[in-house]
């Protein structure tokens, strides 16, 4: 089982007026003047990298380096030059039927119609005009199309209704399509998916070849009991060879749990599980197999087909379809209290089921989302199992206990598996889209950038996130979502607030896999990974950087490490020493702290943070 890193620090996004950047290299070039840009490096990059144009001329405008009069002119008609050529992308893309870079190039030409300001003006009239009608839905359509035909039903249903969702997107449809998916959907049994598809044509006035749809039979399609469920459910079992202790070798085994979410034999795991077998740092034996629960002697072989380590999910297939599919569509949010069952194979007993209730939702152990804690008994073994209501409804999946600790247990809840398992039926590790942030939760619930990872420098610390796509924000989970709906490499507008100035900043989205504690610990400073490990903000007042300097702490976020350790604003922090353990996964650091409030009494302590961090942006 995976213990869930620790719950500490949270994220930031803010509002509009002006346009910022993140751009990942000095703007000015060698020999240029002080305070001047030479636009002409922009040319190039209009034809050959044109959402890098707004990065270079926001990061100008916030840096006050950008040239007024006839200079600012060719700047707003170079932004218009980089639409243009979004524009051309898109419809190349669009002709040769590549849906996933279409969708991309669509999502920043959106972005860019959304910013303000004399500079873009002219660039978002344009990207309005470059964006074909109903393009948004014709892309979800396409890739809806693609995976249907490849006969992967849950990437297709939920880019179908994905296009449903979007505005006119079922009239895109002929009626006899739209019967075609109605077969589709109910060939495999998911009643859920029938009735949203019936409700939403019928709402909408979308016919199909016979007139308005109707769901056949609910007793063909009836919602199954949790016996069904348990008929979905198998043993995830990799064979890592033989360990060796004290020269006696040891069959070295890991058991998890899966259950089926495609009727092709696709099963839906947690990563820790499976991770030997897709780990480049792992150089042992490893070999996948499952266990039905109808032939709990067998070791049907499997292969991994993707996975997200943020989310603690993977994918597996199998030649074994097994008897019941738990469809995401008919998955549920619970409320706190709620009576859950988890299925599953604790140490290696199959078709287990265990009862317990919700007893908290938000709980943030992983580096994404926010799971749910049970009182449901979970034992090595259980990871990857669902969780589900007494009426069957899928609502989480097991990932994590605590060691030496009843009753307290983590899943992940099922609108975060809706988001995510789609997305596993490409090949590989699915990224988690970011912007290069971390972000830190205030009192009154808004977010504020509390660390800043290597590369992404026009954020500042303590710059108030206040939106993201011109939405405003409601808290980090939202942030995180809305985020994780984002293709990557896109532009996303992220609206922040910096000494009571709004801005806007487009920003490209990045891998978040990418970044991380690890990697930044590699070319961070010492003062900044301590500051946005512990979610401090501090001003250097003397000595060393690092190592021996001495901080004032001007902000100690709420319920970060820094603030639980008991540090507060005003303090002065001596930064004595400092450790990094890549291999562990860990960041010490030994400090002497002295709190005014305190009669500046001195207290040393070690403060050791987990390089996982969960309030990622």
């Amino acid at each position: 089982m995976r213990v869930g890193a620790s719950a500490s620090v949270l994220l930031v996004f803010a509002v509009l007026t002006l346009a910022v950047s993140c751009s990942t290299t000095s703007p000015i070039e060698p020999g240029s003047a002080p305070g001047r840009v030479d636009l002409d490096l922009l040319v190039p990059m209009a034809t050959d990298d044109p959402e890098a144009v707004f990065e270079k001329l926001t990061y100008w405008v916030l840096e006050g380096l950008l040239p007024i009069g006839a200079e600012t002119s060719r700047a707003a008609t170079l932004a218009e030059d980089a639409t243009s050529k979004l524009g051309s992308l898109l419809s190349e893309a669009l002709g040769k039927s590549a849906w996933k870079e279409a969708k991309r190039l669509q999502a920043s030409l959106v972005a860019i119609s959304g910013l303000n300001g004399e500079l873009f003006k002219v660039a978002a009239a344009r990207a309005v005009q470059v964006l074909p009608k109903d393009v948004a839905a014709e892309i979800d359509l396409g890739i809806a199309r693609e995976y249907r035909d490849k006969g992967l039903y849950v990437p297709a249903v939920s880019a179908f209704f994905e296009a449903l969702g979007k505005d006119n997107g079922g009239h895109l449809l002929e009626a006899r399509e739209l019967d075609g998916w109605l077969s589709f959907i109910e060939k495999v049994g998911d009643s859920e998916s029938a009735d949203r598809l019936v409700s939403l044509a019928n709402t909408a006035g979308i016919v199909g070849a016979t007139g308005p749809l109707v769901a056949i039979s609910k007793s063909s399609l009836a919602r199954g009991s949790i016996k069904d469920d348990v008929a979905g459910v198998v043993t995830a079992y990799i064979d890592k060879g033989l360990k060796i202790e004290n020269g006696v070798g040891y069959p070295d085994r890991v058991l998890g749990t899966a259950f089926q979410v495609d009727p092709e034999g696709y099963y839906l795991t947690n990563y820790h599980v499976i991770q030997s077998e897709v780990d480049p740092e792992y150089e042992g034996y490893s070999k996948l197999s499952i266990r039905p629960s109808s032939k709990p002697e067998a070791r049907i072989p499997a292969k991994v087909i993707g996975w997200n380590r943020a989310l603690d999910l993977a994918l597996i297939k199998s030649s074994e379809k097994a008897g019941h599919s738990f469809f995401l569509e008919g998955s549920r949010e619970v409320e706190k209290g709620a009576k859950v069952y988890a299925i599953g194979s604790p140490v290696g007993l199959e078709n287990s089921l265990s009862s317990g209730i919700v007893s908290a939702l938000g709980r943030r152990i992983l580096s994404r989302g926010e799971a749910l804690q049970i009182d449901v008994p979970v034992n090595p073994g259980n990871s990857g199992g669902p969780l589900v209501t007494e009426n069957g409804e899928l609502v989480g999946i097991v990932f994590a206990g605590m060691p030496n600790f009843q009753g307290l247990n983590f899943a992940l809840p099922s609108p975060w598996i809706a988001v995510m398992a789609p997305k596993l039926f490409v090949e590989g590790e699915t990224a988690t889209v970011s912007l290069g942030l971390a972000a830190a939760k205030n009192l009154d619930s808004s977010l504020t950038v509390s660390y800043i990872f290597p590369g992404t420098p026009c954020f500042k610390p303590a710059d108030r996130i206040v939106s993201l796509d011109g939405e405003a924000l409601v808290d980090l989970e939202d942030a995180q979502m809305r985020l994780s709906a984002k293709p990557l490499g896109s532009i996303c507008l992220v609206g922040i607030e910096r000494e009571g100035v709004r801005y806007i900043v487009p920003r490209r989205t990045v891998s978040l896999d990418a970044l991380g504690l690890k990697k930044a610990s590699k070319s961070d400073t010492i003062e900044n990974l301590f500051a946005g490990a512990s979610g401090l903000l501090i001003s250097h007042l003397s000595g060393p950087r690092g190592n021996g300097g001495t901080y004032k702490v001007l902000k100690a976020w709420p319920g970060m490490a820094g603030d639980e350790s008991g540090i507060s604003e005003g303090d002065s922090l001596l930064l004595i020493n400092s450790a990094i353990d890549p291999k562990a996964g860990s960041l010490s650091f030994d400090v002497m702290v002295k709190a005014p409030s305190k009669g500046y009494l001195e207290k040393a302590m070690r403060i050791t943070l987990p390089m996982e961090m969960d309030n990622s942006l």
